[in-house]
């Protein structure tokens, strides 16, 4: 008997992201090979801060990975960031980060941004909005045969990411030692109790999904913060639902443009 052939997913992205109201430029790419049942993600950009609060200093990228350590599983982010940009009230900066590839055996590459402000933050929410009215998993509305911006080869990166936030009254905690140098570590359970101030463009339940064009995160009152912490990562659930609602389609290489924004 002939031996099936196995198929994989690999997408490719470079991120340009924006914050406090700014749209984001991710560009990226879904090329399908002929290898094994895997999915494969990963990116590099910049992202375009504009700044127009004047109470917000700087904002530090960090880039991150997904470790265990003694049996507990880690976000560990590096101990000095990889930019740091500092911007003028109403002026405008790039900072580089690169997000590492995704597969089936490792699905977790976050980035962390952290805001920091010289006033304390009484009360804070951050709203993600997108123009896009459809999800790229809807087969019945073709989700996968729309595009972005009147370009059918590109695809929203709205349906791709998932964010949490937290925050620090002064300073993040200091990094820790497991054993291999210092790094910022956040477990898998602490990382989960940030997700209700985070979120995402679609949601599941059971079998079905719905997709909202606004949700909010980062939802903190009554709080005394100056840092203001947000990870972004490629959104698991979403990826594998993509995937499996398109199995026999994706034969061909798609371009991602980022059609979100996030406002403070």
């Amino acid at each position: 008997m002939a031996k099936k052939k196995q198929t994989t997913l690999k997408i490719v992205a470079a991120t340009s992201m924006t914050i406090f109201s700014l749209f984001a430029l991710f560009i990226g790419t879904f090329a399908w090979f002929s290898i094994n049942n895997n999915t494969n993600v990963d990116g590099d950009g910049g992202m375009k801060v504009e700044n127009h609060l004047k109470s917000f200093q700087r904002m530090e990228i960090y880039s991150g990975e997904y470790v265990t350590k003694s049996g507990t599983d880690y976000y560990r982010f590096e101990p000095t960031p990889d930019a740091e940009v500092t911007i003028s009230y109403d002026g405008s900066a790039i900072g580089s980060f690169v997000m590492a590839e995704y597969t089936a055996f490792d699905r977790h590459h976050p980035i962390m941004f952290v805001l920091s402000f010289d006033n304390s933050l009484g009360s804070i929410d951050i709203t993600a909005t997108t123009p896009t009215s459809y999800y790229v998993g809807d087969v019945a509305n073709n989700g996968l045969n729309q595009g972005v911006g009147g370009d059918p080869d590109t695809k929203p990166l709205s349906s791709f990411i998932h964010t949490y936030a937290t925050g620090y009254a002064e300073y993040l905690p200091a990094p820790t030692n497991l054993g291999d140098g210092s790094f910022y570590y956040y477990s898998d359970s602490t990382m989960e109790s940030y997700a209700s101030n985070g979120g995402s463009f679609v949601t599941f339940s059971g079998s079905s999904f719905t997709y909202n064009q606004t949700f909010s995160f980062a939802h903190f009152s009554g709080v005394s913060y100056k840092k203001i912490v947000v990870f972004l990562d490629y959104y698991q659930e979403s990826i594998e639902y993509i995937v499996s609602a398109y199995l026999k389609d994706l034969t061909d290489t798609i371009d991602l443009a980022c059609d979100w924004k996030i406002s403070v």
